[in-house]
């Protein structure tokens, strides 16, 4: 068993990428969510100031996760294809 799936490794039938995007998502989305804390503002903790600090950080975990659940489709295609082909 632990033999078969170290073969499998080693010949690339099984990926690990899903596994590394996932934890790449979580560190990004971390990043994403703390970074924009730290955007110098004008405007004085005012509600403005407050509504856009929200939208960029809603706006960019959106985005973040549609990027890595892009990166992760292409890999399950791939997968899916590999399938196939036995």
């Amino acid at each position: 068993m632990i033999k078969e799936r170290i073969k499998s490794f080693l010949s690339f039938k099984v990926l690990i990428t899903g596994f590394l995007i996932q934890s790449i998502y979580i560190i990004g989305a971390l990043i994403v969510t703390i970074a924009p804390l730290f955007i110098p503002s004008d405007l004085n903790n005012s509600r403005l100031a407050t509504f856009w600090l929200l939208l960029i950080i809603l706006v960019a975990n959106i985005a973040w996760r549609i990027i890595c659940e892009s990166w992760i489709l292409f890999f399950k295609i791939y997968e899916a294809l590999q399938n196939q082909r036995q």
